[in-house]
């Protein structure tokens, strides 16, 4: 499984991810109901990492943004991560259910409880501690928007979004507002997603896209307790009838 770079911009980051292409097996017996599974690295904490599904072969080294995709049997699977360095001992051991046939995003967020497997001061909030988001991707059809082209989502994985003086505050988990407007604005409006804040390891609904003909969409990222954003991106839609559903990881 060979990694893929994200996009990412600004103080916290934002992933941008369309679709979910096809990747082949990594040393597991094949299935006819093979899922394919998109991993994205979003633990600027647990640094280079190895992954493995159930017990078969290690992926190659993810760093901090990068993404691999990788197709595996559904159902219930073990996944194991594992320091790039140190491959004796999981950082983080968890288990996750996937539909047979799907397609998936798992997003590996938040603090190590431990550094160097010795006892951590302060230990990271429960909200803010190494796990898996795990997230099925498309699905979605908006009734009543025959113009719609597209959707967004937004998973809130950053969990070094809150820093004070420069250091991380693990104690505390930072919640975030997503703004979704048309990037001739300039206005932002309302927050995107119900005006709703997200924790760490939320995922949002998706939001359609279906004003046509305006041009580049931008979204940002903003802490709860600040209007200024601490990341954006902006991107084009699909050509019209691409219903393209989009997920942005905040990392």
């Amino acid at each position: 499984m060979k990694p893929i770079r994200t996009i990412a911009a600004s103080v916290a980051g934002l992933a941008l991810l369309a679709g979910c292409e096809q990747a082949t097996s990594e040393g597991l017996a094949p299935s006819t109901a093979a899922t394919t599974v998109r991993v994205v690295h979003a633990s600027r904490d647990a640094g280079a990492a190895r992954l493995q599904v159930d017990n078969g072969a290690l992926t190659g080294v993810l760093n901090f943004r990068d993404t691999a995709v990788v197709t595996i049997p559904g159902g219930a699977r073990r996944l194991r991560l594992y320091a790039a360095a140190d491959t004796a001992r999981a950082v983080l051991d968890a288990t996750v259910t996937l539909v047979p046939e799907s397609r998936n995003t798992i997003v590996v967020a938040g603090y190590v409880d431990s550094l160097a497997f010795a006892p951590r001061s302060p230990r990271p909030a429960a909200g803010n501690r190494l796990r898996l988001i795990t997230v099925q991707d498309g699905g979605v059809v908006f009734p009543g928007t025959a113009a719609a082209r597209g959707g967004v989502r937004v998973i809130h994985a950053a969990a070094n979004i809150n820093v004070v003086d420069g250091t991380p505050q693990v104690a505390t988990n930072a919640q975030v507002l997503a703004w979704l407007f048309p990037a001739s604005s300039g206005t932002r409006g309302s927050p995107a997603f119900g005006g709703a804040a997200l924790a760490l390891g939320a995922v949002s609904e998706y939001a359609p896209i279906d004003t046509a003909g305006i041009g580049p969409f931008r979204l940002e990222v903003t802490s709860n307790s600040t209007t200024a954003p601490v990341s954006r991106v902006l991107f084009n839609l699909p050509t019209p009838g691409n219903r393209q559903m989009w997920t942005a990881v905040v990392l």
